[in-house]
């Protein structure tokens, strides 16, 4: 200890100079800020060091560590690294919807439904975090990205699947069967994806998930016990996969993961549980819609069919953006004509999206067979507004900006079931109508912030 007064430049050297090799060497603030929480330095201790947190403090060390020795830091990364684990990432949403779906067309009652959706909707939100600490686990394995690194965050993903399956089965056989099948098509997914295996992921997924549309479209076509078999079989695969891809080949590299990691992810559970919850809501206040409620699963298939093939396609977009922008950083030295470009980029991917969206849309409303004209329009637009402010959100996540994406999901989710109350008490018959405005001011607000995000030069220096 020294005599000089706290957040003295004396203390910081000396912190430096004490940690400077293991700082040098380190990925990023988080490993840092780990190693310092082991160390015995805290929140508390680190406003001694003139920060008001541990983190602050790790980044304050890195940035002072001596840049010859440490070499460049390294180019901040995208989200996910190619095209296919971009798309394969972005069909987790439709397998869950087609989940549903499948449980609902082989007689699962609401209370069932409401189960799943709720169980996979958990499930969303702990894999958003999981998969964030995966990445950072693999990061920190060495330059060979051990897979074995990440097996702990497999192993603790198991007994809350167990158990999520277990109470569901109390309740119905069925539902436990497909709550248990939507959580392991999720962990599976993530996780062999976040390991860089596509190829496995759609080999495995693609088929299943064609079955289940033809099954949805033409509910008599399959026999049921071929379809349920397709489902435990396809997600026996990816969660053996998942653990085999991950199994230690010698001595397994053991990465410790601090609570400043597991601060780090929260935001991410909540970003995937607030997107989980706009959802649910939306499908609160549109169940009651003629064609959805006369025409069963092949009816909600259809109309979800400009929310889940936009939403697929997300995150290949947020990624096409991020990438542009990334490298755009190499030439461009004014924020100003940054700006330019991030506003540019982005008006091109919403273009692509609203055109994909549009064209499912045109061909969704003659498909519809209940509900007059402007019912069907309305139902459409709803699920493609729903994916237009999805898409928001992930750009916004991808931008760091979490508090804007959970603020934002969070009071649309709270206006469409406050509206959903409202109009039920009043009975009135323009629900779907005030979903429609809400989703598109919530739409159009995101579409706002997330391409000012996206701009800002300063996010990717």
């Amino acid at each position: 200890m020294t005599d000089q007064p706290p957040g003295s430049a004396g203390d910081f050297d000396a912190l430096l100079k004490r940690f400077e090799p293991q700082v040098q060497r380190s990925v990023d603030p988080f490993e840092v800020a780990v190693m310092l929480e082991a160390e015995g330095i805290d929140d508390a201790e680190a406003e001694r060091y003139g920060a008001s947190d541990v983190f602050e403090l790790a980044r304050r060390l890195r940035d002072a560590a001596a840049p010859d020795v440490r070499g460049p830091a390294p180019p901040r990364k995208d989200w996910y690294p190619s095209a296919p684990i971009a798309v394969l990432r972005g069909l987790t949403f439709t397998m869950g919807a087609l989940t549903i779906m499948t449980a609902v067309g082989l007689g699962a009652g609401s209370q069932a439904v409401v189960l799943v959706i709720v169980v996979n909707t958990m499930g969303v939100a702990v894999m958003q975090a999981v998969s964030f600490l995966s990445y950072v686990s693999l990061e920190r394995s060495g330059k060979v990205r051990d897979p074995s690194a990440i097996r702990p965050l497999l192993l603790v993903l198991v007994l809350p699947l167990l158990v999520a399956v277990v109470g569901a089965t109390l309740v119905d056989p069925l539902t436990g069967l497909f709550a248990g099948a939507a959580l392991a098509y999720l962990t599976g997914m993530v996780m062999v994806l976040v390991l860089g295996r596509p190829v496995l992921v759609a080999v495995i997924v693609l088929p299943v998930a064609a079955l289940a549309i033809v099954d949805s479209l033409e509910p008599d076509r399959i026999n049921a016990t071929w379809v349920v078999g397709a489902w435990l079989f396809g997600a026996l695969l990816l969660v053996t996969a998942s653990f085999v891809l991950t199994r230690p080949e010698g001595r397994r590299v053991v990465v410790r993961l601090g609570a400043v990691d597991l601060r780090a992810a929260l935001p991410f559970a909540a970003a995937g549980l607030a997107t989980g919850i706009v959802v649910i809501a939306n499908l609160v206040t549109i169940a009651s819609s003629p064609p959805l409620q006369a025409g069963g699963t092949r009816s909600w298939l259809i109309a979800a069919l400009p929310f889940l093939i936009p939403v697929s396609l997300a995150e290949l977009l947020v990624v096409g953006v991020r990438r542009l922008l990334h490298q755009a950083t190499a030439s461009t030295s004014s924020p100003e004509e940054f700006r330019r470009l991030g506003h540019r980029d982005c008006r091109r991917m919403w273009l692509v999206h609203v055109t994909v969206g549009a064209a499912v849309l045109a061909l969704v409303v003659p498909l519809l067979e209940q509900g007059d004209l402007m019912t069907r329009v309305l139902l459409g637009l709803s699920f493609l507004l729903i994916g237009t402010l999805l898409t928001a959100s992930l750009l916004l996540l991808s931008g760091d900006a979490l508090r804007l994406e959970v603020g934002l999901l969070a009071v649309t989710a709270a206006s469409l079931m406050a509206a959903w109350l409202t109009q039920t008490v009043l009975h009135s018959t323009h629900q779907l109508a005030v979903d429609v405005v809400i989703l598109a001011i919530a739409a159009a607000v995101g579409v706002t912030l997330s391409t000012r995000v996206t701009g800002s030069f300063a996010h990717y220096r």
